[in-house]
Parts: structure tokens; sequence; C-alpha cells
């Protein structure tokens, strides 16, 4: 049976973190072009921005209309790993030297994966209340 939460937000786009989800997407833009243009292929620049762009999606999705608690994990999940994959593309980078450290970056990442944890906790507390 599928316990659906009553919610704060009516929809995913009034979310803080699928916002600042977006806007990441933009932000990675000059860094996977700057990495593009020394990683022989593209496929690191290829991979941050097929990710960043995934992850608001990702959140979309975990804010469905109708979600079990299993259901909530696996998108929240798959989004955190999203935001870990990022960092790390960007830090082989750094490493191989197609870029200079970039911790603005980092530090958004890592802001948006507290804020991804902390809406996931919350939303399977009132699944759980339910």
């Amino acid at each position: 049976m599928t316990n659906t939460p009553q919610r704060k937000f009516s929809t995913y786009r009034d979310l803080k973190v699928w916002d600042e989800g977006t806007k990441l997407y933009q932000e990675v833009i000059p860094v996977a072009q700057a990495i593009a243009k020394k990683d022989q292929g593209n496929r690191i620049a290829e991979e941050i921005l097929g990710t960043a762009l995934a992850f608001p999606i990702r959140i979309a999705e975990a804010y469905s209309k109708r979600f079990s608690l299993t259901d909530l994990d696996f998108h929240f999940n798959i989004a955190l790993d999203y935001l870990d994959e990022i960092y790390t593309l960007i830090q082989i980078s750094e490493q191989a030297g197609f870029i200079k450290e970039n911790k603005e970056i980092k530090e958004r990442l890592i802001g948006l994966m507290k804020m991804t944890g902390g809406l996931k906790k919350k939303i399977k507390e009132g699944l759980k209340s339910n």
C-alpha cells in the first residue's frame, strides 16, 4: 500500500533543492567547457553535464504525486549519487590538470547533498507518520 503524505509544497518546482539543482547545471557548463578543452574525447565534460542535468530530473521524479517509501529512497539515493559523481569528476579533472581547483562548485555540491539528504529525511518521516 502506498502512503501519500500531506505536502507543504504542491509540486517539485516549489522545492528549493530542485531550483538549486537547475542552477547547478548552469554553473557547471563553464567548468565542463574548460575540461573539454583538455580532455580528449570530452568524456568527463559530457558526463558532468549529463549528470548535472539528471539531478533536478531525479528530484522531480522523487517528488512525484504518488510514491512509496521504497521509491522515495531509490530516487533520492540516485540524486545523491549524481552529486557525488559530479564532485568526483571535478576532483579528477583538477588532479589531471584539466582545470584549477574549484572550491566554490565543490562547496555548492556539498550543500546540495545536505539539502537533498535533509529533504529525503523529512519526507520519509512524513510517510512513516501517516
